[in-house]
């Protein structure tokens, strides 16, 4: 019998112990006092060298000057830290979480991010090559992203890039720009730079781009900042959303503005706006200012959130009304104010229109809204 316990004591033991060492966290610290260090120096580490594959729970913390080189390619799945300098002349692929409090120097290598990248006040993230910021990717901006060069370095936004710092030079943005961050929603971000952040007409930019704006008070809310000298430019499209945080009620009259620039050309192709209240957005020369202009009753918000799809649409669109309301007419018109057509029916046939954006303006019973349509 002892000698049955003492076997079952061993083999608990055993797994503990290997369960332990499976699933223990490790830090990995790297300390160069050189320019010329190299990452896959060993004597550089401590308590031992991490591989170029780092594990889940792992951190990395980088203290001095760490070469990325040849064809090294650094797969983060922990945390990698860089409190010194990475210069990265190959390949970074991050799946979990990079932290820059000082500087990584993409230098013609290649970063892509499917996890996070935080930069800190007063980190630097240099880029000579390209950083691809995946669906699945956030970057919090709250120090520099600077590209030295117009014609080399750019950062490619499929995911969320959010913050409050300032981004330098080329920008390519496939995803969602939103000023501040989870912890503080209200900030503003600074683009520096001649770039179309919204725009098709931009060979760095796309019309699937969002603008995400959160408005907690007139004085407490997102704003955009591009501007570098006598450029500057932004050439809107894409997609303009607004929320409103901490149960915030804008008042007739109430003005923000959330986007400046030396030149303001375009308007955004969608705006997502807070219902409730009628808005008003002025394109000014160097400026984008919502403005609310009235609040809507029970019976206009109801009418003001009827369905209409397929949008777009090639043959046809059906109208979709809430409970109680009754269509009594539909007018289509042109996107120069003429009017195309009109009916009495929900389900309205398209193959007489041309391609283009057409406004839809019902009446109700309860009262008029309006919805585009995009036919195709």
């Amino acid at each position: 019998m002892l000698f049955k316990r003492n076997r079952l004591y061993l083999i608990n033991l055993i797994y503990f112990l290997t369960t332990f060492t499976v699933t223990a966290q490790t830090t990995y610290t790297y300390t160069s006092a050189g320019l010329n260090g190299l990452w896959e120096d060993v004597t550089k580490w401590a308590p031992s060298y991490p591989g170029t594959t780092i594990n889940s729970g792992d951190e990395v913390i980088i203290d001095g000057y760490a070469n990325i080189s040849g064809t090294l390619v650094i797969t983060n799945n922990g945390t990698i830290t860089s409190i010194g300098t990475i210069i990265n002349d190959y390949g970074i692929v991050n799946y979990g979480n990079l932290k820059i409090s000082g500087l990584i120097y993409n230098n013609l290598g290649f970063t892509t991010n499917y996890g996070t990248i935080e930069i800190s006040s007063g980190g630097n993230l240099t880029n000579y090559g390209s950083v691809t910021n995946t669906s699945s990717g956030i970057i919090y901006n709250f120090g520099l992203i600077d590209h030295p060069f117009s014609t080399a370095g750019i950062i490619y936004n499929f995911g969320t890039l959010s913050g409050t710092g300032v981004h330098e030079e080329n920008f390519s943005n496939d995803g969602v720009l939103s000023p501040g961050s989870i912890l503080n929603p209200i900030g503003a971000y600074g683009v520096n730079t001649f770039i179309s952040p919204f725009s098709t007409s931009d060979a760095y930019t796309h019309n699937s781009a969002t603008l995400l704006i959160e408005l907690e008070s007139t004085t407490s809310y997102d704003k955009l900042t591009i501007n570098s000298g006598t450029s500057g430019i932004a050439s809107l499209s894409g997609t303009l959303t607004v929320n409103l945080l901490n149960g915030f009620t804008p008042t007739v009259g109430d003005t923000f503005t959330i986007l400046t620039a030396n030149t303001v050309t375009g308007t955004f192709d969608t705006t997502n706006l807070p219902s409730n209240y009628i808005w008003n957005i002025t394109y000014n020369a160097s400026s984008v200012v919502l403005e609310v202009t009235n609040t809507l009753s029970i019976l206009d918000v109801e009418i003001s959130q009827f369905k209409l799809y397929p949008n777009p649409t090639t043959n046809e669109f059906t109208i979709e009304l809430g409970n109680s309301t009754i269509l009594e007419k539909l007018t289509i018109y042109n996107n120069i104010g003429q009017l195309v057509g009109s009916s009495k029916e929900s389900n309205i046939k398209t193959s007489s229109l041309a391609k283009g954006i057409y406004l839809v303006v019902i009446t109700t019973n309860k009262g008029e809204a309006s919805k585009k349509i995009i036919v195709e």
